[in-house]
């Protein structure tokens, strides 16, 4: 739900909220308050910069927007000091042009608003009152009484308040009606425009009954219809009364408020300082307490002490004992709270305010998922169910004190592991993020919300079953391919990207990747080679598909022959080759030339028979 406030130039006041649950609600300190249907701003032409605004203006607006930047920055510490309330370390958005070109109702009279969301504020002129109620709406969104996209407050918490704090009492006494409906009063219904300066009245009886300590919770707290929520509650510790008394209370006085707030404005004690943001590591820089009216809001004719010289004392060291008075004061190094006491007439105002400071620098840890721009990475792109998931996160911290970083590992938004690690100054180091994978898919991994640079897709390779397989052989020689198939069942629809993978002695020797398509029957027909022998058990997904024997012929060999086979001969001829002698060119020289005649042996033979018949008939001679 959007909510927007509007405005008229020159008399804010009152609020109204859209019917609870429509798209758009409104609420504004105009004469009425009208539900926006998606109302869109032109462009503007340019913008100035100030110390917390960007002022943007529309063709025509340049001196308008010129004339808030003078004053937006004394309206913003103010009030932000006055509270105690953290301001955003990124400019507040001001846009000014003609009601035409604005998000706000452009009903007559409605001369701004301010917009939830974006929490930007809109306004058609330069004055100042316009804006200080529109601002005090930003404060309430950084304070929590608003929230982006929130449910609907009661417009006595909002835009009541809003009122109160920039009309003076006198004005609002006199537009205000006195007839209160405790059942309508404290609601979240729409009010008509004559209502708003009503609302403004439980405001002005907070302040005057209870002091500041009340008067904080309707700009610091929710508050949430119909029962108050922790407004109620916040209110009851400030009051010691019951939520339900105060009201009555309330609505009781009324008749004798508009004579008192006639006669002028209930004390509102309140100070600011400098600097605006208060740096304990800055031991030569003391800080300057002011009590005294701004001049700003002067301006608007309002005063924080109904015109009084009040007697000022003050508590900056936060023991409840007076360390200085007077309306200006100094301090080196006050505490974080420190209490203003204002006596006017002889009655005593206490404003405890808690000061805006910067953390002491020896506590500052700045540890972060980076540097910035550096995303978490994956050690793998692809797994298997049942792998192990790694993610590398670069981790530092920027500070100057030892800190500590939570990391949040997530799967498609799904925690699944969690570490902290302690980081010393100054130091950066990768974190291994480790889990081990089951669900299949293209999978969301991040680590507290910062995705990683690539996309996991995981395999399904659980839940099948082997059907039937078959090997062409189950004996081979190194070198000799062996056909493989196998039929394999999925217990479950293959929805997923899945993946078949075979494996021999736990080594992959084939992976066939499939995109899921629901099937449920895999058929995987392939062929490998072994080069080693040995003997080799063969699965697909973890299923045996079968045995194979890769023999070694060498050894076969071996076992067969004699010692004069070739075996022995090519040993005889080693030694041989040891023992002669070698030509340059590498060619053996032998003693006994005729060893290269063919034929010689057969020559010889015959020789021998033919001697000895001759010598046979020798001696029978």
């Amino acid at each position: 739900m959007a909510l927007l406030l509007v405005g008229t130039a020159g008399a804010v006041g009152g609020a109204s909220v859209g019917d609870t649950g429509t798209e758009d609600g409104t609420i504004g300190p105009a004469a009425s308050v009208h539900a926006v249907e998606g109302g869109t701003a032109g462009d503007p032409i340019a913008a100035i910069e100030t110390d917390h605004f960007e002022i943007r203006y529309h063709d025509g607006y340049e001196s308008e927007a010129e004339e808030i930047a003078e004053f937006a920055d004394e309206y913003y510490e103010m009030i932000f000091q006055k509270f105690g309330t953290e301001p955003s370390d990124d400019p507040e958005v001001v846009e000014v042009g003609p009601m035409s070109d604005l998000p706000c109702e452009s009903s007559e009279g409605v001369d701004g608003c301010f917009r939830v969301p974006p929490g930007h504020i809109y306004v058609a002129d330069d004055d100042p009152s316009l804006f200080y109620h529109e601002l005090i709406h930003l404060h309430q969104l950084h304070a929590g009484v608003l929230e982006m996209g929130g449910q609907s407050p009661l417009e006595v918490s909002v835009e009541g308040s809003a009122r109160y704090l920039e009309s003076p009492d006198d004005e609002i006494a006199q537009d205000a009606t006195y007839r209160i409906n405790e059942d309508e009063y404290f609601t979240n219904r729409d009010a008509s425009g004559d209502e708003y300066d009503d609302l403004a009245l439980f405001t002005e009886y907070l302040l005057y009954e209870y002091d500041r300590e009340a008067f904080d919770v309707i700009y610091t707290t929710s508050w949430v219809w119909p029962d108050g929520g922790g407004f109620g509650n916040e209110l009851e510790n400030a009051t010691g009364q019951e939520y339900d008394e105060i009201r009555d209370d309330f609505v009781a006085q009324t008749n004798t408020q508009q004579t008192r707030m006639e006669d002028g404005d209930a004390i509102l004690p309140a100070f600011t300082y400098e600097p605006y943001v208060i740096s304990p590591n800055d031991d030569d820089e003391a800080v300057t307490f002011d009590a005294r009216t701004p001049e700003v809001i002067e301006e608007l004719d309002r005063s924080w002490y109904d015109g009084a010289d009040p007697l000022y004392e003050w508590d900056l060291t936060g023991d409840g004992e007076i360390d200085k008075t007077g309306e200006t004061v100094t301090h080196a190094t006050p505490d974080e709270t420190v209490t203003l006491y204002a006596t006017v007439d002889g009655e005593t105002h206490v404003a405890e305010q808690e000061l805006l400071m910067e953390p002491p620098e020896e506590e500052l840890a700045d540890t972060k998922i980076g540097p910035f721009g550096v995303s978490p990475s994956l050690s793998d792109e692809t797994l298997d169910q049942g792998d192990e998931l790694i993610v590398e996160v670069p981790v530092t911290n920027e500070g100057e004190a030892p800190g500590e970083l939570s990391l949040d590992l997530t799967i498609n938004g799904e925690t699944v592991k969690e570490r902290t690690v302690e980081l010393d100054v100054y130091e950066d180091r990768d974190v291994k993020l480790r889990h081990t994978v089951t669900a299949g898919g293209d999978l969301d991994v991040a680590v507290n919300g910062r995705s990683t640079l690539e996309d996991l897709t995981v395999y399904n390779v659980e839940n099948f079953r082997l059907v039937e397989s078959n090997l062409s052989t189950d004996d081979v020689e190194p070198g000799e391919p062996v056909g493989i198939e196998a039929e394999l069942e999925s217990t479950e629809g293959l929805t997923s990207p899945y993946a078949v993978t075979v494996t021999a002695n736990g080594e992959e020797i084939e992976r066939q990747q499939y995109m899921g398509t629901g099937a449920t029957e895999i058929d995987v027909e392939t062929e490998h080679t072994f080069d080693e022998p040995g003997t080799y058990e063969l699965l697909a997904n973890g299923e045996p598909i079968g045995t194979v024997t890769v023999s070694d012929p060498g050894a076969s060999e071996s076992g067969d022959d004699s010692s004069d086979g070739p075996d022995s001969v090519d040993d005889s001829q080693s030694v041989d080759d040891t023992n002669g002698d070698e030509t340059a060119d590498g060619d053996r020289e032998s003693g006994n030339d005729d060893e290269t005649l063919p034929g010689f042996g057969i020559i010889i033979g015959v020789l021998a028979v033919l001697g000895t018949v001759l010598f046979s008939r020798y001696r029978g001679q």
